[in-house]
């Protein structure tokens, strides 16, 4: 919004006195615009049009070349002087902008032109309000009432190539608006002077010259008033605590981090992201979402995310059932909210929302997303079928469902356990028989060691200890007295773990005992 101004004011003096020295300074700060954002490259256009229409004007038309031709040089010097990366690493720029350049994001695509032209409008009517509306139609036709040639105050109108040049982007962001802003708020200004100047000079406002200028104050008053409570409410942003901030202590109460949570952006967690984590859960056939990793004791969701969903639902359909499911099946522990706060055009109404969410704010004190956290339960994990084969090899992999701890790095046909333990959570259907365990694995076997002994518990008691020499299956009982709830913590305790340096098979010292092809749990038939 800044460079926005700046490159008015220096457009307007090369409009009146199209100097090389001002030419520069429309250069300089075009350059400025371009290394701090892509679309300043926009203000190039704007160079040209003032270059073209002062020689036209002044009937110089040698200069469109001449000062043309050195802004495109002044606008490239001055860029890699202030930051040579974007001219020597070009590809890389192209890059980024082509990647910057995508058609959808959520909650900022979808709007066509018009509707992105229609949004930039309302933005700036909602910071501005009505009455500084008013006064831009008294502004323009200021301008255009002048003697001097309205040519000459073409760069007051700038910022509005910039708001029909983005509108046609795919995307719509607020922020983006910012420099649209500027002429607008530039002809208001004017548009206040003009009304001054009707009041004063027109004879038909003579007998009631001081209730015209007081009534004129009252709406300059109303219309400060609403630009100085927004911008104290927006102050407030920045200096109240964010609800993602104020939520760490009760993650660290809860012992809740990356390693045992899922959670989306804009939280706790990932506090600046935009990552769904819809990936992370399994639909089955209840329309109810599981969680594919059993390693998971938490979720957390932000309104900045879900918001976007639900504000389009049938877009939507698939993520908002998700998130309807989290709150059906999923136990809520903790809600952290920041307030909310109301806009309007109208400047009265606008005034009392800035100052009512200024009152709340300095006694809630904290702002920012609504951040849910979830408690998992042993029904919210993808259930295991009876007999279905869990495998370990990296094409098929379906262990990570039912892994705690205790593998190594994955390898193509299976993997190892590392460590002196292993550990698996297997959440199971209804059953009254006993099980059993069938595994497919390869002990780690050298020439001073013959076997790995392990010993596998569940659920804290042992069922038995297993002897393995050789690759092959192995099954092992599980007493059905040892389930609790359908829940079966399976435990490979490794009494012989070594590694291949030790048993001088190779040099790796990773200390290793069973290699994990497959596994599986049946019902017994008796």
């Amino acid at each position: 919004m800044f460079f926005m101004l700046l490159f008015i004011y220096a457009t307007l003096d090369y409009m009146q006195k199209p100097s090389f020295k001002n030419l520069i300074l429309m250069a300089l700060v075009t350059a400025a615009f371009i290394t701090i954002k892509y679309p300043g490259a926009i203000l190039c256009g704007m160079i040209a049009i003032s270059v073209i229409v002062s020689s036209i004007v002044e009937k110089r038309y040698a200069r469109i070349f001449k000062h043309g031709v050195s802004a495109i040089i002044l606008v490239l010097a001055f860029i890699f002087l202030i930051s040579p990366v974007l001219i020597l690493k070009f590809d890389n720029v192209r890059q980024a902008f082509i990647n910057e350049a995508r058609s959808t994001h959520l909650g900022a695509d979808g709007l066509g032109v018009s509707g992105n032209m229609l949004f930039y409008i309302n933005s700036y009517l909602t910071a501005s309000g009505i009455i500084l509306l008013i006064f831009f139609f008294f502004g323009c036709y200021a301008l255009l009432s002048r003697k001097q040639s309205i040519l000459k105050n073409i760069p007051l109108f700038y910022s509005l190539i910039f708001w029909i040049c983005l509108s046609c982007m795919s995307l719509h962001w607020e922020r983006w608006g910012l420099p649209m802003y500027v002429s607008p708020l530039l002809i208001s200004a004017i548009g206040i002077g003009k009304v001054y100047e009707i009041i004063k000079t027109n004879k038909r406002f003579s007998k009631r010259q001081k209730l015209c200028f007081r009534i004129f104050a009252v709406v300059l008053c109303v219309s400060a008033l609403n630009l100085i409570t927004s911008s104290c409410a927006n102050l407030l942003t920045f200096l109240l605590p964010d609800t993602r901030v104020v939520s760490q202590a009760y993650c660290e109460e809860n012992g809740i981090n990356e390693s045992n949570s899922v959670f989306e952006g804009y939280t706790t967690l990932n506090p600046s992201g935009s990552t769904t984590i819809m990936d992370a859960f399994e639909k089955m056939e209840d329309d109810v979402y599981y969680l594919g990793n059993n390693r998971i004791e938490n979720i957390i969701i932000s309104s900045n995310m879900y918001d976007r969903f639900k504000r389009e639902p049938t877009r939507y359909t698939e993520q908002v059932s998700f998130y309807n499911s989290l709150d059906d099946n999923y136990i809520e522990t903790k809600r952290f909210s920041g307030i909310s706060r109301s806009s309007s055009r109208n400047e009265i109404t606008n005034i009392y929302y800035n100052i009512s969410y200024i009152i709340r704010a300095k006694n809630h004190g904290t702002l920012g997303p609504a951040l849910i956290f979830y408690e998992t339960a042993p029904q919210n994990y993808v259930p295991y079928t009876f007999s279905s084969t869990v495998y370990f090899d990296d094409a098929n992999k379906s262990y990570d469902r039912y892994y705690i701890t205790g593998l190594s790095e994955q390898e193509e046909s299976g993997i190892w356990t590392q460590g002196n333990g292993t550990e698996f959570i297997f959440y199971l259907p209804d059953s009254e028989k006993d099980l059993t365990l069938s595994l497919n694995i390869c002990p780690l076997v050298g020439d001073n060691l013959s076997a790995q002994i392990i010993e596998i518990v569940a659920n804290g008691e042992s069922i038995g200890t297993l002897e393995i020499s050789e690759e092959g299956v192995y099954d092992i009982i599980i007493p059905n007295g040892v389930l609790d709830e359908n829940r079966l913590n399976l435990k490979f305790l490794l009494y012989t773990a070594t590694s291949p340096k030790e048993l001088q098979v190779s040099k790796d010292e990773r200390i290793l005992s069973l290699f994990f092809y497959e596994m599986s749990i049946r019902e017994n038939t008796r």
